[in-house]
């Protein structure tokens, strides 16, 4: 698992998601944003999300390292029981 959140922030970074920070984005423009573009921004944070998770599955070599890892991380839930 913990390969797997390694592997992911790798991801993040040879995408270059570092370049594009949607927070900063939204505090400093998130008057001016069109819901167009606001839509657009969520897309592509959750896109950059699923594209840094290939790169730890590819990490870990283990889909249910990555589904207890991803689950852990979004629920809150540490054990295994």
């Amino acid at each position: 698992e913990l390969t797997f959140v390694m592997g992911h922030e790798i991801g993040h970074y040879l995408y270059r998601h570092h370049e594009l920070n949607p927070q900063f984005v939204l505090h400093h423009l998130g008057s001016d944003l069109s819901p167009a573009e606001s839509i657009k921004l969520f897309a592509w944070q959750r896109n950059s999300e699923l594209s840094a998770d290939r790169v730890g599955l590819i990490a870990c070599s283990s889909y249910e390292a990555a589904c207890l890892a991803n689950f852990k991380i979004s629920s809150g839930v540490t054990s295994d029981a």
